[in-house]
């Protein structure tokens, strides 16, 4: 598993790139932004909320991955020592998975475009598929963790 220091940087970066990114393409390029939630904020009150997305992305993620290891010490009846940094670390990298794939990539392709929707239509496709490697990588990762503690 990578080390957490490194998951946060790469997923600083992603939501960095992400947010810079939908800020320019919707204010110089007129496109649109595809979230409905985000679309409302940015399109109906101000697109500098994708400002205000970076911090508060960043605190909901890292309550959710301390959620996360949490919940792995207290249903586990015996915890081993190292179940909470394990279980946090894997919800990270999920979801450094699941945004890369999910979000970044979508934006990385409108970029390599020219600035063109390409993805208009199929984003939630990249989304699910996001979502659901983040989890397969979860599942995988807790039954090696697993194995190993009940050897």
């Amino acid at each position: 598993m990578v080390n957490k220091k490194i998951l946060w940087i790469i997923l600083l970066t992603f939501l960095c790139f992400d947010n810079i990114f939908s800020y320019i393409a919707i204010t110089k390029f007129n496109l649109k932004e595809g979230y409905p939630l985000g679309a409302y904020l940015v399109h109906g009150i101000s697109p500098l909320f994708y400002f205000v997305f970076i911090p508060v992305s960043v605190v909901g993620i890292y309550l959710l991955v301390k959620a996360t290891g949490w919940l792995a010490v207290k249903t586990e009846k015996n915890p081993k020592p190292g179940l909470q940094e394990a279980s946090e670390r894997i919800g990270l990298t999920s979801i450094v998975i699941a945004w890369g794939i999910g979000i970044t990539s979508a934006n990385l392709f409108v970029l390599i475009n020219g600035m063109r929707p390409v993805l208009i239509g199929i984003w939630r496709y990249w989304m699910v598929a996001g979502i659901l490697l983040g989890v397969a990588y979860a599942l995988y990762e807790d039954r090696k963790l697993r194995e190993k503690n009940n050897s």
